[in-house]
């Protein structure tokens, strides 16, 4: 458009950068959201299987009752399990599409609980109370170190600051 080679150079690199940052930030916000709705998702599934649902059909009850990432995931994971795979598969595939440790650990209970015949509600139960403390203690251990970092940031743009003040004189 300018017959500039510079200017042609630099929207190439832009145009070749930008859309992979925009997805990046993208997935990092559904990954994000979707972890904020795994306790509510636990909540739903220990209710439902209460209520005398079995496992499949208390996800299916949490993929209805769900807003999206979690009741698309959840969604996902259903279609792919009435498709014919095994409920452990479609959690692996979940695990996969939605890597966190949390989940990691909601699968690794589930598939643990129904290989062995433990209370499976209770076993949900306690996985509520560990998310939530282990939420807790994340957000605690940012808030300490916010002010260490804020230093960091002010110590690194120091030099640069000061260097601009010497030139101005």
């Amino acid at each position: 458009v300018t017959n500039n080679i510079v200017i042609a150079l630099g929207a190439g690199v832009v145009g070749r950068i930008l859309p992979d940052l925009w997805v990046r930030q993208a997935q990092a916000a559904r990954k994000r959201k979707f972890e904020s709705q795994l306790v509510d998702a636990l909540f739903i599934l220990s209710s439902s299987l209460r209520a005398g649902l079995s496992m499949t059909q208390a996800f299916e009850q949490l993929e209805a009752e769900m807003s999206p990432p979690a009741s698309q995931e959840f969604g996902l994971m259903m279609k792919a399990h009435r498709l014919g795979l095994t409920l452990e598969e479609s959690l692996q595939r979940l695990n996969g599409r939605m890597p966190c440790d949390e989940l990691n650990l909601i699968t690794t209970a589930v598939l643990v609980a129904r290989e062995t015949g433990g209370d499976i509600t209770h076993i949900i139960s306690q996985l509520i109370t560990t998310i939530r403390e282990r939420k807790k203690l994340t957000d605690k251990v940012t808030t300490l170190t916010l002010q260490g970092r804020l230093q960091a940031y002010i110590m690194s743009a120091l030099p640069l600051v000061f260097a601009m003040f010497i030139r101005s004189f």
